[in-house]
């Protein structure tokens, strides 16, 4: 009896144990295909598709994701630090975190000084980054010494390799096709109006050429939308 009960438990919890093998078998991979499905919709929604560069003295930059909402603020200056540390704009969309930013105390002191305000629309998505800059135009209105500039993607690894944002990249780029020595620490903590000065006294333009040719005298205070794609790059009207 003994052998024979011994017997019957060693078949059936043989039984038992090569059924639970084929449902383990198939939980895995469907745990790993959730695990894959999680992590790729983490990243899909924290990638940004594009960048908003916000330069007057306070440099910092907003990523964008395709949804239209911003997934990350990076400083590039201690001001840009101590004006990102005062808003909440994480994960709100583009429009209402950059009518906070205009709105801060810091950037209406700013502007309330004559400093001069870029806001470059750098985008790896061709009609996000188009609809994203129309709608930053109507955000500044109202707002003086701003202009914006659109640029592609690609182009930021250069201006981020020199601890800049994007709109002062470009102006570190035009001060040395002026004056080459000129390096991104040495405009760093310069505000975007004093840059602009400096290329103005270097190329010998006066504002009143600036505003003759465009209506862009950044030390008035009118609203200047350029729409320009700096240092090689497109029109935002071709």
């Amino acid at each position: 009896m003994i052998q024979n009960t011994r017997a019957f438990l060693d078949e059936n919890t043989g039984r038992a144990k090569r059924a639970r093998r084929p449902a383990i078998a198939r939980l895995v991979p469907a745990a790993a295909c959730f695990l894959l499905l999680t992590l790729g919709g983490y990243r899909y929604y924290f990638a940004p598709t594009s960048v908003i560069s916000i330069d007057i003295n306070p440099s910092l930059e907003l990523g964008v994701n395709r949804y239209d909402k911003v997934v990350s603020v990076k400083e590039y200056n201690e001001d840009g630090y101590k004006l990102a540390s005062s808003l909440d704009i994480r994960f709100m969309g583009y429009s209402e975190a950059l009518d906070q930013i205009l709105e801060s105390a810091e950037i209406k002191s700013y502007l309330s000084q004559d400093e001069w305000l870029t806001i470059t629309v750098v985008r790896s998505e061709e009609e996000q980054g188009e609809r994203i800059l129309a709608d930053i135009e109507g955000c500044v209105e109202g707002h003086g010494n701003t202009s914006c500039h659109s640029a592609d993607l690609d182009d930021v690894e250069a201006a981020h390799a020199e601890g800049l944002s994007y709109g002062k990249y470009c102006a570190l780029l035009e001060l040395q096709s002026l004056a080459p020595e000129i390096t991104a620490e040495d405009i760093q903590g310069m505000t975007m109006c004093e840059i602009q000065n400096l290329i103005q006294d270097l190329s010998g333009d006066d504002s009143d050429d600036q505003e003759e040719n465009g209506g862009n005298n950044h030390n008035g205070h009118g609203h200047g939308h350029h729409h320009s794609h700096d240092h090689g790059g497109k029109n935002h009207g071709e």
